[in-house]
């Protein structure tokens, strides 16, 4: 059941970043997610500031 729904997933992801497409957490790695994305604003930041 669980890899049909990541399989689905997949398919209608288009190719593009997983992480760009802003995925909901269903909360088992709230934590992490935030933290990828916070990790990402600041690189993001220092790039725009140094460029």
């Amino acid at each position: 059941m669980y890899l049909r729904k990541i399989e689905a997933a997949c398919t209608h992801a288009r190719g593009e970043d997983f992480w760009a497409e802003k995925p909901l957490s269903p909360g088992i790695d709230h934590g992490g997610t935030r933290a990828r994305r916070l990790m990402e604003s600041l690189i993001a930041r220092e790039a725009a500031a140094s460029g």
